[in-house]
């Protein structure tokens, strides 16, 4: 899938939902239930960028990140 592919994909929709480490303090890290870092602020402003109205973030670990995407 190419980068245009992907954004036309998700590009306008309500709700996005972005993949987040939670175990990377300064990148992705889940404190008290809530994501904060890099990746949380970074994939929030990219989302909102294409259009969407809610942002979802949700818990991934490097081994199932791929399978995930697809």
């Amino acid at each position: 899938m190419g980068c245009a592919t992907a954004r036309a994909s998700i590009h306008r929709r309500d709700v996005i939902v972005v993949g987040v480490k939670s175990d990377q303090p300064g990148l992705g890290l889940r404190k008290g239930g809530v994501f904060q870092g890099f990746e949380v602020d970074v994939g929030g402003y990219i989302a909102r960028h294409l259009g969407a109205s809610h942002v979802t973030f949700r818990e991934v670990r490097s081994d199932d990140r791929e399978q995930l995407l697809s």
